[in-house]
């Protein structure tokens, strides 16, 4: 017993009476019984859940990952050739089909009531920068008249400010449209109005179109502040707001002043 290992089993067995005895590996079965002497078992039997989920734990980490498969790709020059191939060509398809493809239909526009009389229903909505200011641009939708006040935040109390200003000369409105803006969406705005008995309503979120009077009003003081060259700006908002007041307008064949004040404002 020349091998150590040997040996020290000999001197573990010391403090035993046993007999040896030789037995035949195939019958054999306290060795291994796992893979000598394997059980009959129904191969169409489903795993039961922890078998499953005992694999998955086993499997969860891999040899090769996502990772890495990404990494080594992009550093082979035939995969990478590949890879450029097929992104190119996703691409140029992506791009062909939205050239061809059909424009989704749009809705049709569904358009505000005309109001039945004069400071009814306004339309709100900001200007600017403008000329580094900021406009708070009042409409209201039965005469076309416009309020136009310059703004040096566009806070809701500064809002409410101005609106209690105009509201002081034409009286209360009995509904506001606006857009979603952090001014109109306060809770704080959302107080004023109800505490004045106002109702107000938002346009739908990225579509302008829906509070259009204030939009195209916007756009006329835009236009309208560029063409006079000469004066302050509260100078120019001035000369705009009386230009704009007595022109009649398209929609209506009379000027705002008519509508509103029941006469010419040009004789005053």
């Amino acid at each position: 017993m020349a091998a150590s290992r040997i040996q020290r089993w000999a001197l573990t067995l010391a403090a035993y009476e046993y007999t040896i005895v030789y037995k035949e590996g195939s019958l054999n079965g306290n060795a291994d019984g796992l893979s000598r002497l394997p059980l009959k078992t129904n191969i169409e039997k489903t795993p039961t859940p922890g078998d499953t989920i005992l694999l998955m734990e086993h499997l969860a980490t891999t040899a090769v990952d996502a990772k890495q498969i990404q990494k080594w790709t992009r550093k082979d020059t035939i995969l990478s050739m590949v890879l450029r191939y097929i992104l190119n060509w996703m691409a140029v398809k992506m791009s062909h089909c939205q050239e061809s493809r059909k424009l989704p239909a749009e809705a049709p526009l569904h358009p505000w009531e005309y109001p039945n009389h004069p400071w009814s229903r306004i339309h709100i909505d900001f200007a600017g920068p403008f000329m580094n200011k900021s406009f708070l641009i009042m409409v209201d939708a039965y005469s076309k008249w416009i309020d136009i006040h310059v703004m040096n935040s566009t806070t809701s109390e500064a809002t409410i400010a101005k609106l209690q200003q105009t509201f002081a000369t034409h009286g209360l409105c009995d509904l506001i449209i606006s857009d979603n803006g952090a001014a109109f969406t306060s809770k704080e705005f959302a107080d004023y109005v109800k505490l004045n008995g106002i109702e107000h309503r938002t346009s739908a979120p990225w579509h302008p179109a829906s509070n259009g009077c204030a939009e195209r009003a916007v756009q006329s003081f835009k236009e309208g502040m560029k063409k006079i060259k000469e004066g302050t700006i509260q100078e120019k908002l001035n000369r705009f707001l009386f230009n704009y007041r007595i022109t009649p307008q398209t929609t209506t064949g009379l000027a705002p002043s008519e509508l509103l004040m029941k006469g010419n404002s040009s004789h005053v």
